[in-house]
Order: C-alpha cells, then sequence, then structure tokens
C-alpha cells in the first residue's frame, strides 16, 4: 500500500511537471509547438490518471479514477479541437492576403471563436470533474492541498476565455504538482 501511494505520488507529480513543461514550450515554439505541447501534455495527463488509478485502488474509492477519467477524456478532446484549430486555421490569419478579404477574414475568424469556444467549455467540464477527483483523494488522504488546487484549476479555466484564466491554471497546476509530492503515503488513521 505504501509502495503504491510513492509509486502513484512520483507519477502524478511528473505528470503535472510534463502538463507545465508543454504549457511553457508552446509559447516560444509557434504551431509546430502546439502539436509537441500537446503530445507532452496527454504524456503528463496519462501519467497522473495512472497514479490517480492507484490511489483509488488503495483508497478503495472508484471515483476518484472514474472522475478524473472523464476529466481526462474530456480534456483529451479540447486539446485536439484546439491543435487542430491552431494548426490548421492560424497560418491563414497570419497571411497577409488574407487580411485583404473582409468576407474570407470574418469566416475565418468565426471558425477559429468557435472552436477556441468549444476549447474553453471542454476544458471547463473537464476542471469539474478534476475538481471531484482531487476533492475525493483530499478527503481519503487528509492531503488538503490537492482541494485548493483543484478550486484554483476550476476558476482558472473557468477564465481562461479572458486569458488572465491562463495564468491562474498555470498556478494551479504547480499547486499540484506540489500536492502529488507531498501526498501521504500511509492512509490516515480512522477516528475511533
Amino acid at each position: 500500500m505504501e509502495t503504491e501511494l510513492k509509486g502513484a505520488s512520483a507519477l502524478g507529480g511528473v505528470g503535472y511537471i510534463l502538463i507545465l513543461v508543454a504549457g511553457i514550450a508552446a509559447i516560444p515554439l509557434g504551431m509546430a509547438g502546439t502539436l509537441i505541447s500537446s503530445a507532452i501534455t496527454i504524456i503528463g495527463l496519462t501519467l497522473a490518471l495512472v497514479a490517480l488509478k492507484k490511489v483509488s485502488d488503495v483508497v478503495k474509492d472508484p471515483l476518484i479514477f472514474k472522475n478524473y477519467l472523464i476529466s481526462f477524456v474530456i480534456i483529451i478532446i479540447g486539446i485536439i479541437i484546439g491543435a487542430i484549430a491552431w494548426t490548421l486555421y492560424m497560418p491563414l490569419l497570419l497571411d497577409p492576403m488574407a487580411w485583404l478579404d473582409l468576407g474570407a477574414l470574418i469566416g475565418m475568424l468565426t471558425i477559429v471563436f468557435a472552436i477556441l469556444a468549444v476549447s474553453w467549455v471542454t476544458m471547463t467540464i473537464s476542471a469539474v470533474f478534476l475538481r471531484r477527483s482531487f476533492n475525493s483523494v483530499a478527503d481519503r488522504l487528509n492531503a488538503k492541498l490537492f482541494r485548493t488546487a483543484a478550486l484554483v484549476y476550476l476558476i482558472g479555466a473557468a477564465l481562461i476565455i479572458i486569458l488572465i484564466g491562463a495564468l491562474v491554471v498555470f498556478v494551479a497546476e504547480i499547486l499540484i504538482v506540489i500536492a502529488f509530492f507531498t501526498m501521504p503515503t500511509k492512509l490516515p488513521a480512522k477516528p475511533a
């Protein structure tokens, strides 16, 4: 049991470090960085999924894994939609000739904003399930930082549409890394 929780702690922490690195790396790398960043993020999320499966099994609470799995699937859909939008439409928006045809520009912007809105909705819904999972971890392992990190992540996801949310999500992901690495490796004693 202790070994399982230590393994879960390491997997989850490393997974969210990868997610942080992917988020930072995407900024200077442009379109190619978006695809690389998306792949690294998916790897990090998968490590966290495995970690939470271990925690779920040890504490015998299947909702920890189930809620994170739902969050995982939803955020993967959002990542794929966002990566496709960025890869397909940003080169068109950066083409000076596209700006000359107002009708085409409005059409492209409409498509980009629609896809980004879908990504925003998927991220926010995913954050709700992540919060449910992390709240259960916080309760079962007496690791309250998971609860705090999940709330900050949910707020960031909801605000990401106005960009300040990206900074809030970044802070939440740092808190998640800390939560995983400081997670207890023994189950708390049950009150008598």
